[in-house]
């Protein structure tokens, strides 16, 4: 998460890219008070070592502009990143592939998110390497780039790049190294020892959930779990709900699915991941013939799909509804909305959707009364 990047890059003393991930993470969620203290304790030190707030006049600039981080050449990243800058040109042209990131994996893990944490992570990394805007010599020399904390931020981008390749086993390998490493730290060491286990617990189970040990899997993701709860973290919470859920779907455990994934509700602000809980929640509500509870979720999800514009999403919401209804013997509304479906399918030329909603189109409209279809 930002704090997470934030620490590890003051710690390393670039405390200016700290302040802008402490002064992002304020804007996101400014009731958290570890990011008002962060991004205090930052500015302070810069302004210790310049003597003039005027230095901070690249933060503001930053702010104003989305993900415009201080140019880099090519050339420099190509340098900074060695053989991971092939990996950075190939997720950032992945991407571009709208098509792509809007999809899934067959584990149920969003492509775009897996894609944006390990790009993130690069960029992170290259920051800490490249050290542009140290601190005084002076504050250098007492400071010092944390050991621990390149070695969380080259850890996690291993561990991200194994997943995201596919190679479970190497993940879990790497993850458990690191949390055998990271275990033997005090807070002392590096502050946010707690919410580091929990991203390794996450990553841990991640991998055995791929490997298909769900118990192990559930095992860590409840303890992801608890240590975001006690570390009062939002955005750990989130993750550790939803991965608790994912988990327990998978192995047919519908209703405590929905139990985890209802936590999360108030967690989520973003329109496509509300889209995609609630089709989650609805889904599984289908599974165990609670037809009416789907059909809501499914009106939420297509709710949050419009609102967010995003045409897959209403696919999947239209569908939702229309299998729901089909259920309860609505047979007229869940033509229409499979109808309504079909036409997004065409939209977006997913041949493989259309081909399976035609033929839930087709059995429907066998059963409106005589007339009533063509």
């Amino acid at each position: 998460g930002l704090y997470l990047k934030a620490e590890a890059l003051y710690h390393t003393g670039n405390v200016e890219q700290a302040l802008v991930f402490h002064s992002r993470g304020l804007k996101l969620q400014p009731h958290m008070q570890k990011f008002r203290l962060g991004a205090q304790c930052a500015q302070q030190a810069i302004e210790d070592t310049a003597g003039s707030e005027k230095d901070l006049s690249f933060l503001y600039k930053d702010e104003r502009k989305k993900n415009n981080q201080t140019p880099k050449t090519d050339k420099t990243n190509k340098a900074l990143l060695g053989k991971f800058y092939h990996d950075k040109k190939f997720l950032e042209d992945l991407m571009k592939d709208e098509e792509l990131v809007g999809s899934e994996t067959i584990h149920g893990e969003r492509l775009q998110d897996i894609i944006q944490d390990c790009l993130t992570s690069l960029d992170t990394c290259a920051k800490l390497w490249s050290l542009e805007k140290p601190v005084a010599p002076q504050q250098q020399k007492r400071r010092g780039p944390s050991e621990q904390a390149q070695f969380v931020l080259k850890s996690l981008n291993e561990i991200d790049n194994e997943l995201t390749r596919g190679n479970a086993e190497a993940s879990l390998k790497k993850a458990k190294r690191a949390m055998s490493v990271v275990q033997t730290w005090t807070t002392e060491d590096i502050p946010n020892k707690y919410e580091l286990l929990g991203s390794l617990h996450s990553y841990i189970g991640r991998a055995f959930f791929i490997l298909g040990d769900m118990d192990e899997a559930l095992e860590h993701h409840r303890t992801d779990l608890q240590l975001a709860e006690r570390c009062k973290l939002p955005e750990a919470t989130s993750r550790a709900l939803n991965n608790m859920g994912v988990t327990l779907a998978q192995t047919g455990q519908f209703a405590q699915a929905v139990e985890f994934w209802e936590q999360m509700i108030p967690l989520v602000d973003d329109g496509l991941e509300k889209a995609w809980l609630f089709h989650n929640i609805g889904s599984s509500s289908l599974n165990m013939k609670q037809y009416e509870e789907a059909k809501h979720y499914g009106i939420r999800c297509l709710a949050a799909a419009e609102e967010a514009a995003d045409e897959k999403w209403q696919l999947n919401g239209n569908v939702l509804i229309a299998q729901a209804e089909l259920k309860t013997g609505n047979v007229e509304s869940s033509v229409s909305h499979f109808e309504k479906a079909s036409s997004l399918a065409r939209l977006t030329e997913d041949e493989a959707a259309l081909g399976a909603i035609q033929k839930a189109l087709n059995e429907a409209k066998q059963l409106l009364p005589d007339g009533e279809h063509l």
